[in-house]
């Protein structure tokens, strides 16, 4: 299981400057992108402190994560954009707190950032038409790994 926390903090670095131009894009105004994701750290902030307290399976908050990714195609509402800011805080920084305490943790970070080098120079050559399309297949993505997650651990019992 020590493949899928690298994988997903990998993804979720190299996808969110995408998510970060629809969330842009979605807010209209500098002034309202900032506190809508202010809301973002804020419940980040929220997650990681509730994680040291409260666990619940891994695999939930990835497939929480990865639906949350996948309605940036079709929301338009800013009251559902920031609750989506909101639960997408709080679910990154639970697994961030997750993953910190995790025992590979210190090896999985030297890949992490030579994975990421090479994925946004990979990405460097691609032109976006639209960030959605990158951000829906990302978020479609954690819910497959979420689904092979909670089937690795039930063949395991």
């Amino acid at each position: 299981m020590t493949k899928w926390p690298l994988f997903i903090t990998v993804g979720q670095v190299i996808i969110f400057p995408y998510y970060l131009f629809w969330l842009k894009n979605s807010t209209l105004t500098f002034s309202l992108f900032a506190l809508i994701f202010a809301l973002f750290s804020f419940g980040a902030a929220l997650g990681y402190h509730l994680q040291q307290k409260w666990t619940m399976p891994i695999a939930l908050p990835i497939a929480l994560l990865g639906m949350i990714y996948m309605l940036t195609l079709d929301v338009e509402s800013l009251y559902i954009i920031s609750v989506m800011q909101v639960i997408l805080g709080f679910l990154q920084g639970y697994f961030r707190a997750w993953h910190v305490g995790q025992e590979t943790y210190k090896l999985q970070v030297v890949w992490h950032y030579v994975i990421v080098g090479l994925a946004m120079v990979a990405l460097s050559t691609v032109t976006i038409v639209v960030p959605q399309i990158f951000v829906a297949i990302y978020g479609f993505m954690l819910v497959i790994c979420a689904v092979v997650m909670a089937l690795q651990k039930c063949k395991k019992k």
